[in-house]
């Protein structure tokens, strides 16, 4: 059985002695044109959020920080070229009701930090410490007045030589898949090269109909009335557990006969559903549902790029009563995971995209999901290396769970960010293992 990891059994780190060096605005290389970006009816769809990542680094003798932060700066500045919207601000347009973004050029945020304990000290890497929030850019603030930074950077040497990059970039800008596009691309110019895959960019393409035509229900959209929203702050608690990959295979095999292909997502998702139903007190007669990211890019007809550089993904919902995921074998569970999938076909996802631009919304569930199993941070190439991990600077500020790469990729071990409301997180854990 996998190990858990949590507030009692990881020595968590809460002070990494940082020191800030410097602080500046890094703008694109080359004089770019203004523009107003449109953002699509999917990025409409409240994505309006910070996400902070760190990415640690082992010593190289030939990368010391000076030549690290003179090769990242410079990469930085060239890659804002193509990705000019990143160098610009949101603004919310009251006439159309509408997100979009000033493409200025008024530039991304940079940090250059020290800190006086080593990597040794941080005992777990893949586990959010308290700490991580030091190492991310709420030290980099745009000039008093202006608007909030849409990416900002800090680069944070340790005493042996080891160091962290941390990325705060606007959920709207860029999500999971495009972030990895990016930082290749960055890793490309670093290492002396281009663009490694010039980014898509144009946001029409996830437009809606004209008129639009909402041909299905939504119950996985919040109607917003039509002002600028920001999610609330609640008091969570969270935990990181540890699937290996014989937890998984034995999920895999607890799920036959599934008349669909019994994937490690949809078998762990199929867990985390049922244990979190269980942990919710309520009324066992009523749904319980699950809201899981995925990609929709190659949903549409046509196919939106791969190379696609904005938000290409969208919720899908499983939906049972409690009672039903007490009660049914497992593998009835995982279809009903992924009956949530096979719904997103072309029409359906229209169908969301033109309820976005008639309503405007949030995307809800009982209980959200996300992966970041196959975004690739740990496998970007930059001149000085891989990173030696790469993850979370916090856990979420809602209560969901966040699939992460385990501490050895190719061995498909599998870390499970759980944040939830305390009383209901100690519930969990207790399914989550009498039911493994």
């Amino acid at each position: 059985m996998g190990v858990l990891k949590n507030q009692e059994t990881v020595q968590l780190l809460h002070d990494i002695q940082l020191s800030i060096l410097s602080s500046s605005i890094l703008f694109p290389a080359e004089p770019i044109p203004k523009r107003t970006m449109f953002l699509s009816d999917i990025d409409q769809l409240s994505f309006n959020f910070d996400v902070e990542t760190v990415h640690f680094f082992a010593a190289n003798a030939r990368f010391p920080l000076p030549a690290v932060a003179q090769g990242l700066q410079s990469a930085i500045e060239r890659v804002l070229v193509t990705y000019d919207f990143l160098a610009g601000r949101l603004r919310f347009n009251e006439q159309e009701c509408r997100l979009e973004i000033d493409c200025n050029s008024a530039g991304v945020g940079f940090v250059l930090a020290e800190s006086a304990v080593e990597l040794a000290d941080i005992k777990d890497l893949d586990y959010p410490h308290p700490a991580f929030r030091q190492l991310v850019t709420a030290n980099a603030h745009p000039p008093e007045g202006k608007d909030p930074f849409l990416l900002s950077i800090q680069l944070t040497s340790f005493k042996c030589g080891g160091f962290v990059i941390g990325l705060t970039s606007n959920h709207i800008t860029l999500d999971g898949i495009s972030t990895a596009v990016f930082l290749d691309n960055i890793a490309a110019i670093a290492t002396g090269g281009e663009i490694a895959t010039m980014p898509f960019t144009d946001r029409r393409v996830l437009s809606a109909r004209s008129p639009p035509r909402v041909s299905f229900s939504h119950p996985e959209l919040l109607e917003l009335p039509c002002v600028p929203f920001s999610l609330p702050l609640l008091e969570l608690k969270y935990r990181l557990f540890r699937l290996t990959d014989s937890d998984i295979e034995t999920l895999k095999r607890r799920a036959q006969p599934s008349s669909c292909r019994a994937t490690s997502f949809k078998v762990v998702a199929a867990h985390i559903w049922r244990c979190k139903a269980l942990a919710t007190a309520g009324d066992k007669s009523s749904n319980f549902t699950l809201a899981y990211i995925m990609n929709i890019r190659a949903r549409l007809r046509p196919p939106v790029p791969a190379e696609y550089a904005g938000n290409g993904v969208l919720f899908a919902i499983a939906t049972a009563t409690v009672e039903e995921l007490t009660d049914w074998p497992f593998w009835r569970v995982v279809e009903a995971v992924a009956v949530g999938a096979t719904r997103m076909d072309d029409e359906y996802v229209r169908s969301v995209m033109d309820w976005s631009r008639l309503h405007r919304g949030f995307p809800r569930g009982d209980f959200m999901m996300t992966t970041w199993m196959r975004l690739g941070f740990h496998e970007v190439e930059y001149p000085w290396g891989r990173p030696i991990c790469s993850g979370l600077a916090g856990p979420p500020g809602v209560e969901m769970a966040t699939l992460l790469p385990g501490a050895r990729p190719a061995a498909k071990e599998m870390n499970l960010l759980i944040t939830m409301r305390g009383g209901v997180l100690e519930r969990f854990t207790k399914f989550f293992y009498e039911l493994l």
